[in-house]
């Protein structure tokens, strides 16, 4: 069927969106179960669908291991603006999460670095990010080229559909759940570690699984949940329910909130939406 409406470029889009697609609703038949509220084991939740290996596969020959390809949503002032721009850039009634970056004294930006805090030689003008890699001990680039782009677009930052690390984290989580495929694992989530060195000032060291039994390195299954958290940003679906299935909750969360005492909620409201929104608090 995607053949038959798409060729070239668009059928690129059309397989990694079906990979896309096919991932999330392996996961969402997956976490139907109840999760537990302590002591989950990400082993249990990690997803293998081959519907969506076999079109992230095909993507990535397509385009090559190497391409830091993006399918993303275009914004400029003749078509209209991100509404994650207004709302993050604009208004400022969101930030991003003081895991990821440091907030200016406003607290409702991103701050700018004005030294050489990554220690490359190059005084840059990028956001502070705090989230370090877990092997080098630097700011992560992908959250890094991430955050600054999105900042630097202001009301016209791209919207990010599926990406080629997406597609990589598919294929390295499908053979994690295989249960002994860490080669294949260890070559997709070190393509992603390349990409998102590739455009950057700092370069992020391969991860080897025999650093990892010898303890220099993470385990697997956290270096999953690290590139998933530093590559997936402002994907609040894919966000949300990594924290659930990793067990992992936001600092953000109350420890009475509905996230923590019954996980697996969706659609969760925001703390600004909800002590502002006259239909919450039921003053319309």
């Amino acid at each position: 069927a995607a053949q038959a409406l798409a060729a070239g470029a668009n059928l690129v889009k059309v397989e990694a969106a079906l990979a896309r697609a096919h991932w999330g609703r392996a996961l969402w038949s997956h976490m139907q179960g109840a999760i537990p509220t302590s002591g989950v084991d990400p082993n249990d939740y990690l997803i293998n669908n081959a519907a969506a290996v076999g079109y992230a596969e095909d993507v990535i020959a397509a385009i090559g291991p190497t391409d830091d390809w993006k399918f993303t949503l275009d914004f400029a002032s003749a078509s209209g603006s991100n509404p994650q721009g207004s709302w993050i850039n604009s208004r400022q009634e969101f930030v991003f999460s003081d895991a990821y970056a440091v907030a200016d004294n406003s607290g409702k930006a991103v701050r700018r670095d004005s030294a050489d805090v990554d220690n490359d030689g190059i005084t840059t003008n990028e956001t502070d990010i705090v989230l370090l890699d877990p092997i080098d001990n630097i700011p992560d680039q992908g959250a890094q080229e991430i955050i600054t782009a999105f900042v630097d677009n202001l009301l016209y930052a791209p919207l990010r559909v599926v990406t080629a690390r997406e597609l990589h984290l598919i294929l390295a989580e499908a053979a994690l759940a295989e249960g002994g495929a860490i080669g294949e694992f260890q070559t997709h989530i070190n393509h992603v570690r390349a990409l998102k060195s590739s455009d950057s000032p700092l370069d992020h060291t391969p991860w080897l699984q025999a650093q990892a039994l010898l303890g220099n390195h993470p385990e697997a299954i956290d270096m999953l949940y690290h590139e998933r958290m530093a590559n997936l940003i402002n994907m609040p679906n894919r966000r949300l329910w990594d924290h659930y299935r990793f067990g992992v909750p936001s600092p953000r969360w109350g420890n009475a909130s509905s996230a923590v005492v019954n996980p697996g909620q969706v659609l969760v409201i925001g703390q600004s939406e909800r002590v502002s929104n006259c239909f919450i608090l039921g003053t319309c």
